[in-house]
């Protein structure tokens, strides 16, 4: 008896060993930083009342440093003054530095807003363009990706070609390759007044001009079909490989077609698998950032723009705005969980089970 209690004892501790340093990690990593996203999407963070009085502290600050860099250069000022001039000037810098590091943490610098910055993206007509062409991204995610994805992986998987080792790795480059270069090289083609495309154009019409438009968009959408649809590829061929060979051969020896052996056989030994693709497509089209900033910077006016970029751009250009753009991240999250939950719900609909 005594030895089961100290064996289960030792289990225990042998798995809090395991899943405290887990569980540390995630709540830092994770946890902390969207319940703290969500927090900030219904503050004022840094517009509350004590932020704005820095503000305008730091801003008459500014004025009278303005003041003593002019004089440190004017002519006939001695040396003791001028070195009295500067230290003044480094004072004055650190003071405005103090009074504009807003600290997130301290609870004096927000207030409670409510909804407001939701209500702000859902009047902005930017927000719903953004989540357009988001829309358009998880289509040509799970649409595209996906299918071409299985079709190569099967025609790999199948034999059906030669040289399936080095077509394997030329499907798969694009995945290797940093998405800010596959960024610039497909700019330098297709967008720009001095892309490759347009050269060619002008030698059917030599007043054809590079024009930008939402239609910027298309040239991002294929090289994104491009680029991920190897990662399915891996992904697809794994486990076609994993399918016992000798349930296709009998199969093959009961009269099936190729036709009826994907449809009944490797279809549903696949569907979870399919599932799973449909998640990481879904949660990678609606973060994209780096490919499409690159190319289009969400430029004409916001036209070609995603909802990362929507965010950023309330963040980081211009008069930050925290709050929308956490607001932002909130809602990304809450439609990739929605569009998630339809996708197992579909798997559970239409699944015959293993």
């Amino acid at each position: 008896m005594k030895n089961n209690f100290t064996k289960s004892k030792e289990e225990r501790l042998s798995y809090l060993v395991l899943v405290i340093p887990a569980l540390v990690i995630y709540l830092f990593v994770m946890a902390f930083p969207v319940v703290s996203s969500v927090m900030l999407s219904f503050s004022t963070y840094p517009n509350s009342q004590k932020a704005q009085e820095n503000r305008r502290e730091a801003d008459r600050l500014r004025e009278m440093q303005s003041g003593y860099i002019k004089h440190q250069y004017e002519p006939g000022i001695s040396n003791a003054e001028r070195e009295r001039t500067v230290e003044r000037i480094q004072e004055l810098d650190a003071q405005i530095r103090k009074l504009t590091n807003v600290n997130m943490f301290n609870l004096t610098n927000h207030s409670f807003g409510g909804v407001q910055a939701y209500k702000e993206i859902f009047t902005d007509n930017n927000f719903y363009v953004a989540l357009r062409n988001n829309i358009f991204i998880v289509l040509i995610s799970v649409f595209g990706q996906i299918p071409l994805g299985f079709f190569l992986a099967y025609i790999l998987s199948r034999g059906l070609i030669k040289g399936t080792d080095f077509f394997q790795a030329m499907i798969y480059l694009p995945n290797v390759i940093s998405a800010v270069i596959i960024g610039i090289l497909f700019k330098r083609f297709f967008l720009g007044s001095h892309s490759v495309l347009l050269e060619i154009q002008k030698n059917f019409d030599p007043e054809a001009m590079y024009i930008p438009s939402s239609t910027d968009l298309i040239p991002v959408l294929a090289v994104i079909l491009w680029m991920y649809t190897g990662m399915y590829v891996l992904i697809f061929l794994a486990n076609l490989q994993k399918i016992d060979v000798s349930i296709i051969e009998a199969s093959k020896i009961d009269g099936a077609n190729e036709m009826q052996t994907l449809r009944y056989i490797i279809l549903p030994a696949l569907s979870g698998v399919i599932v799973t693709c449909a998640i990481l497509a879904i949660s990678g089209s609606l973060k994209s950032f780096d490919l499409i900033f690159i190319m289009t910077e969400g430029r004409p006016a916001q036209s070609t723009s995603v909802l990362s970029i929507y965010m950023y751009l309330k963040a980081f250009r211009g008069a930050p705005n925290y709050p929308v753009a956490n607001a932002i991240s909130t809602v990304m999250v809450a439609i990739c969980f929605v569009l998630i939950g339809i996708t197992r719900f579909i798997e559970k609909r239409f699944s015959t089970g293993d």
